[in-house]
Protein backbone atom coordinates (compact mmCIF):
# COMPACT_ATOMS: atom_id res chain seq x y z
CA UNK A 1 0.00 0.00 0.00
CA UNK A 2 1.49 2.92 -1.00
CA UNK A 3 1.32 6.39 1.20
CA UNK A 4 -1.47 7.91 -0.57
CA UNK A 5 -3.98 4.71 -0.54
CA UNK A 6 -3.80 5.39 3.31
CA UNK A 7 -7.67 6.24 3.46
CA UNK A 8 -8.43 8.65 7.12
CA UNK A 9 -12.00 9.24 8.08
CA UNK A 10 -12.13 12.83 10.52
CA UNK A 11 -15.71 13.37 12.70
CA UNK A 12 -16.39 15.98 15.10
CA UNK A 13 -20.13 17.28 14.61
CA UNK A 14 -18.12 20.55 16.24
CA UNK A 15 -16.80 22.45 12.57
CA UNK A 16 -14.39 24.11 14.45
CA UNK A 17 -13.22 21.21 16.13
CA UNK A 18 -13.10 18.73 12.80
CA UNK A 19 -11.10 21.59 11.04
CA UNK A 20 -8.62 21.81 13.90
CA UNK A 21 -8.37 17.64 14.17
CA UNK A 22 -8.35 17.83 9.87
CA UNK A 23 -5.64 20.61 9.77
CA UNK A 24 -2.81 18.43 12.16
CA UNK A 25 -3.80 15.32 10.80
CA UNK A 26 -2.95 17.07 7.34
CA UNK A 27 0.42 18.37 8.93
CA UNK A 28 1.48 15.15 10.14
CA UNK A 29 0.71 12.94 7.36
CA UNK A 30 0.68 15.57 4.32
CA UNK A 31 0.34 11.99 1.95
CA UNK A 32 -2.79 10.66 3.13
CA UNK A 33 -6.08 10.43 1.61
CA UNK A 34 -8.49 12.28 3.66
CA UNK A 35 -11.58 10.61 2.43
CA UNK A 36 -14.81 11.85 4.45
CA UNK A 37 -14.77 14.83 7.03
CA UNK A 38 -17.87 13.92 9.07
CA UNK A 39 -20.27 15.99 11.14
CA UNK A 40 -23.05 13.79 12.00
CA UNK A 41 -23.69 10.09 13.64
CA UNK A 42 -25.31 8.86 9.98
CA UNK A 43 -22.81 10.21 7.96
CA UNK A 44 -20.14 8.34 10.19
CA UNK A 45 -21.90 4.97 9.96
CA UNK A 46 -22.76 5.54 6.24
CA UNK A 47 -19.47 6.47 5.47
CA UNK A 48 -17.82 3.46 7.24
CA UNK A 49 -19.24 0.94 5.94
CA UNK A 50 -19.38 3.22 2.37
CA UNK A 51 -15.94 4.39 2.13
CA UNK A 52 -13.68 1.84 4.36
CA UNK A 53 -11.18 4.10 5.66
CA UNK A 54 -8.32 2.32 6.74
CA UNK A 55 -8.01 4.77 10.03
CA UNK A 56 -10.76 6.82 11.80
CA UNK A 57 -10.61 9.79 13.92
CA UNK A 58 -14.02 9.79 15.36
CA UNK A 59 -15.24 12.23 18.53
CA UNK A 60 -16.90 10.40 21.15
CA UNK A 61 -20.28 12.44 21.62
CA UNK A 62 -22.60 13.63 18.58
CA UNK A 63 -26.14 15.06 18.97
CA UNK A 64 -28.22 11.68 19.21
CA UNK A 65 -25.55 9.12 19.60
CA UNK A 66 -21.73 8.17 20.59
CA UNK A 67 -19.29 7.06 17.87
CA UNK A 68 -19.25 3.80 19.89
CA UNK A 69 -22.97 2.84 19.75
CA UNK A 70 -21.95 3.49 15.61
CA UNK A 71 -18.99 1.26 15.54
CA UNK A 72 -20.42 -1.67 17.97
CA UNK A 73 -23.32 -2.39 15.22
CA UNK A 74 -21.02 -2.64 12.56
CA UNK A 75 -20.07 -5.83 11.28
CA UNK A 76 -16.06 -4.87 10.37
CA UNK A 77 -13.67 -3.27 12.96
CA UNK A 78 -11.78 -0.68 11.63
CA UNK A 79 -9.15 0.96 13.19
CA UNK A 80 -10.46 3.84 15.33
CA UNK A 81 -8.85 6.54 17.44
CA UNK A 82 -11.39 7.80 19.79
CA UNK A 83 -11.76 11.58 20.77
CA UNK A 84 -13.50 13.44 23.62
CA UNK A 85 -13.00 16.31 26.20
CA UNK A 86 -14.42 13.80 28.54
CA UNK A 87 -11.88 11.03 30.35
CA UNK A 88 -14.36 8.92 31.54
CA UNK A 89 -15.04 7.60 28.32
CA UNK A 90 -11.59 5.92 28.15
CA UNK A 91 -12.34 2.67 29.19
CA UNK A 92 -15.19 2.53 26.77
CA UNK A 93 -13.16 3.54 23.91
CA UNK A 94 -10.87 0.37 24.57
CA UNK A 95 -13.04 -1.62 25.29
CA UNK A 96 -14.66 -0.86 21.74
CA UNK A 97 -11.13 -2.11 20.30
CA UNK A 98 -9.70 2.11 20.05
CA UNK A 99 -6.46 1.77 19.05
CA UNK A 100 -5.87 5.25 21.16
CA UNK A 101 -7.88 7.65 22.94
CA UNK A 102 -7.41 11.47 22.80
CA UNK A 103 -8.59 13.64 25.27
CA UNK A 104 -9.51 17.51 23.92
CA UNK A 105 -7.69 19.99 23.86
CA UNK A 106 -5.53 17.39 21.21
CA UNK A 107 -2.14 18.29 21.30
CA UNK A 108 0.18 17.57 18.35
CA UNK A 109 2.55 15.55 19.91
CA UNK A 110 -0.40 13.13 21.10
CA UNK A 111 -1.85 13.44 17.68
CA UNK A 112 1.25 12.15 16.09
CA UNK A 113 1.81 9.12 18.99
CA UNK A 114 -1.74 8.00 17.74
CA UNK A 115 -1.69 7.89 14.44
CA UNK A 116 1.35 5.96 14.55
CA UNK A 117 -0.79 3.24 16.26
CA UNK A 118 -3.03 3.78 14.07
CA UNK A 119 -1.00 2.91 11.01
CA UNK A 120 0.49 0.39 12.36
CA UNK A 121 -2.88 -1.27 13.32
CA UNK A 122 -4.45 -0.66 10.09
CA UNK A 123 -1.46 -2.15 8.14
CA UNK A 124 -0.68 -5.30 10.05
CA UNK A 125 -4.34 -6.07 9.86
CA UNK A 126 -4.30 -5.96 6.12
CA UNK A 127 -0.66 -8.06 6.07
CA UNK A 128 0.92 -5.31 4.13
CA UNK A 129 2.89 -3.45 6.76
CA UNK A 130 5.58 -1.68 5.24
CA UNK A 131 6.72 0.48 8.13
CA UNK A 132 9.35 -1.21 9.46
CA UNK A 133 9.58 -2.53 12.85
CA UNK A 134 11.79 -0.85 15.89
CA UNK A 135 12.74 -3.60 18.20
CA UNK A 136 13.82 -2.31 21.77
CA UNK A 137 17.23 -3.58 22.16
CA UNK A 138 18.23 -1.70 25.39
CA UNK A 139 16.90 -0.94 28.73
CA UNK A 140 17.29 2.56 30.28
CA UNK A 141 16.86 3.70 33.72
CA UNK A 142 18.15 5.07 36.80
CA UNK A 143 20.15 3.08 39.42
CA UNK A 144 20.85 5.88 42.24
CA UNK A 145 20.80 9.37 40.48
CA UNK A 146 22.64 8.19 37.30
CA UNK A 147 21.01 7.41 34.49
CA UNK A 148 22.36 3.85 33.05
CA UNK A 149 22.16 2.23 29.87
CA UNK A 150 21.45 -1.96 29.61
CA UNK A 151 21.19 -4.26 26.78
CA UNK A 152 18.10 -6.15 27.09
CA UNK A 153 19.60 -9.60 26.59
CA UNK A 154 21.22 -8.42 30.70
CA UNK A 155 18.11 -8.35 31.66
CA UNK A 156 16.76 -11.29 34.17
CA UNK A 157 13.50 -9.96 35.02
CA UNK A 158 11.35 -6.87 35.70
CA UNK A 159 9.44 -6.65 39.30
CA UNK A 160 6.79 -4.33 39.47
CA UNK A 161 6.91 -2.36 42.62
CA UNK A 162 4.09 -0.06 43.55
CA UNK A 163 4.42 3.22 40.94
CA UNK A 164 8.31 1.56 40.02
CA UNK A 165 9.76 -1.14 38.35
CA UNK A 166 12.52 -2.87 39.32
CA UNK A 167 14.65 -4.09 36.89
CA UNK A 168 16.88 -7.10 37.59
CA UNK A 169 20.22 -8.06 35.44
CA UNK A 170 22.27 -10.99 35.36
CA UNK A 171 25.18 -10.63 37.00
CA UNK A 172 28.35 -9.82 35.34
Amino acid sequence: MKNSDFKVMIADDHPEQLAYLVDMVKQLRPHWNLISQATSAAQVARDLVRLQPNLSILDVCFADTTSFEIVKDLRERFATIFVTGDATYAVDAFSHDAVDFLLKPVRLDRLEQALIKGEAYALGRSGKNETPVRRISSVRMLKGHDLVWAPLSEVRFFEAQKKYTRVVLRES
